[in-house]
């Protein structure tokens, strides 16, 4: 069980990872020191406030046969 809930955080760490790509991109051609690293810590805030237990949700599924 531990190794299934292992696999469930990873996931969801390379979830949020790409996801706080894509909210907190960079639009800047030239590689500013400064605004790269602001962008950087955004993404990291992004990821550890949404990066918790309670917010993972499984979705249950019942195989049952109708009759």
């Amino acid at each position: 069980m531990d190794l299934f809930r292992e696999l469930v955080r990873l996931n969801n760490l390379h979830e949020l990872d790409k996801k706080s790509k894509i909210v907190y991109e960079s639009d800047t051609d030239d590689e500013d020191e400064d605004e790269l690293e602001f962008i950087h810590s955004l993404r990291r805030d992004f990821i550890n406030d949404y990066l918790k237990v309670n917010n993972r949700q499984f979705s249950l599924k019942r195989a049952t046969l109708k009759k």
